[in-house]
């Protein structure tokens, strides 16, 4: 390690513990054998200040750091030991396919096709397939909010913003209006303007079902115009995907970003996803819930860069 980076053990919120298992003995000079402790050091998450452990990322391996190389299984065992009690509560919610298989339906009708690949461009045609929910686990149990990284025993890998942007084909801060949010669409009678089907019932606390939008999303002969088609599907697929809660519903708010389609095509959609990702990683090491975000980008990444699978 380079003489800048303190080893781990110096800094601050590591704790030492004694694991009597791991006593051996020796002898000296034929003095009597005596018993000699080893001692572990055990990492808690971490409240560490920037200064003083500086972000660093990686885009490969040393060469002698082959223990998370191979198998998701490999780096599952690693990461065991981090947080434990937080393996079996922190679970994965996948949205990715559910997306997809509406945007291959509603696509085939084209000003809606037309208006979405105008906003998103390359991304619409990504086929990501299956989560490896394992490896998503095991990534967020080695996820340390303060450093917005993973860390290992070995190195600290993170993602980038230009990883981001080439894996995933949409740019960041490309365009330097964020994407907006607007508590007056919580308003019921505001929310009809793009919503018109919408009543009291498909909404909590500002928020729209899921299964609400559903019924908009629809190739039928008798369905809503396609530019409500294309809105609603554009929401859906924030809340349902990158914006991505657990409990399957949409803030209101987001109405405001799809309100004039033109305008969307110059949001930075690219760092509002990224971030979202990186507040559901936040999220889910602190309080132990579901990983939320577009963390279907993480198991694409890694595959990417680090040879796995």
């Amino acid at each position: 390690m380079p003489e800048e980076d303190p080893h781990p053990s110096t800094l601050p919120g590591f704790r030492v513990t004694r694991d009597p298992e791991r006593a051996v003995t020796r002898s000296r000079s034929g003095r009597k054998k005596k018993r000699v402790e080893f001692e572990d050091v055990q990492q808690p998450i971490p409240n560490l200040p920037e200064e003083n452990y500086p972000q660093r990322f990686i885009t490969q391996f040393p060469y002698n750091a082959t223990h998370i190389y191979y198998t998701g299984k490999e780096l599952t065992c690693l990461t065991k030991c981090s947080n434990e009690h937080n393996r079996d509560s922190m679970r994965v919610h996948d949205t990715f396919i559910t997306v997809i298989k509406v945007w291959k339906e509603i696509s085939t009708i084209p000003p809606v096709r037309d208006v979405v690949v105008n906003i998103f461009r390359q991304f619409m045609d990504i086929r990501l397939g299956n989560s490896d929910n394992r490896l998503i686990q095991a990534l967020a149990e080695r996820w340390w909010p303060t450093t917005q990284s993973f860390l290992f025993s070995c190195v600290e890998i993170g993602v980038t913003s230009f990883n981001f942007q080439i894996l995933i084909s949409l740019s960041i801060s490309r365009y330097s209006t964020q994407v907006p949010y607007d508590d007056a669409w919580n308003v019921l009678s505001n929310a009809r303007q793009l919503l018109p089907n919408i009543d009291f019932s498909h909404i909590k606390s500002g928020n729209v079902n899921i299964s609400h939008l559903r019924m908009y999303l629809t190739i039928a002969a008798d369905r809503d115009d396609d530019i409500t088609i294309a809105r609603t599907f554009i929401l859906f697929m924030l809340g349902h995907l990158w914006f991505q809660t657990a409990n399957d519903t949409v803030p209101l708010g987001y109405l405001t970003a799809v309100a004039d389609l033109d305008e969307a095509a110059q949001y930075d959609w690219g760092f509002a996803i990224l971030t979202s990702l990186y507040h559901g990683l936040d999220t889910a090491v602190m309080t132990g819930g579901a990983i939320t975000g577009f963390f279907q980008h993480l198991t694409y990444w890694f595959y990417e860069y680090y040879g796995v699978g």
